[in-house]
């Protein structure tokens, strides 16, 4: 149980979530990749579209329904 801020303890379940949150993104972001949808991201304001390719494009791509 977390009961005071700067405990040992209290890091380390901190850690640990940030850990799972970290590993739901990648595995997120993989699932995207095999499905072929993009994975986007924001870098200084900009939205960069990472394709099914592994390329990286300031456009994003159309999608193949529309």
């Amino acid at each position: 149980m977390i009961d005071r801020p700067g405990s040992q303890e209290n890091t380390t379940d901190v850690d640990r979530i940030i850990q799972i949150g970290r590993e739901a993104v990648r595995d997120a972001q993989d699932e995207s990749r095999r499905s072929g949808a993009p994975n986007v991201c924001s870098l200084g304001g900009k939205l960069y579209y990472e394709l099914w390719t592994g390329e990286l494009s300031l456009t994003p791509p159309r999608l193949q329904n529309s």
